[in-house]
């Protein structure tokens, strides 16, 4: 019973938290100044409700990655992280481009650190 008293509110947390789950654009800028630093090239930058100009984010992780979709956390210069779900069915046409642009920069961020 317990176990299905847990299972019922882990659903419902999880359910809360999706439908709060922004909904924006993310774009990778090659030519912006990272936010992060001088040292690194390009910079992502995350347009939503919030932000309608857009931001240039100091950095996005990707915490789970199922190919298909992957769950970013989005540090943004205000000191706050937020987290979003990018999933292929959205542009499958730029999927392996935005990929290949979330890997290197993971990379270049790592090698200066």
């Amino acid at each position: 019973m317990t176990g299905v008293v847990l299972w019922l509110l882990w659903m419902g947390f999880a359910t809360w938290s999706w439908q709060r789950t922004p909904e924006g654009l993310l774009r990778w800028d090659a030519l912006a100044d990272s936010a992060a630093g001088p040292s690194l090239a390009g910079a992502w930058v995350w347009h939503s409700e919030a932000y309608k100009d857009g931001v240039t984010l100091l950095r996005v992780d990707a915490v789970l990655d199922l190919q298909d979709r992957v769950l970013l956390r989005l540090h943004n210069p205000d000191a706050v992280s937020s987290w979003a779900w990018v999933e292929r069915a959205r542009d499958p046409l730029r999927w392996n481009e935005f990929r290949r642009a979330l890997m290197a920069h993971q990379r270049q961020g790592c090698a200066i650190q």
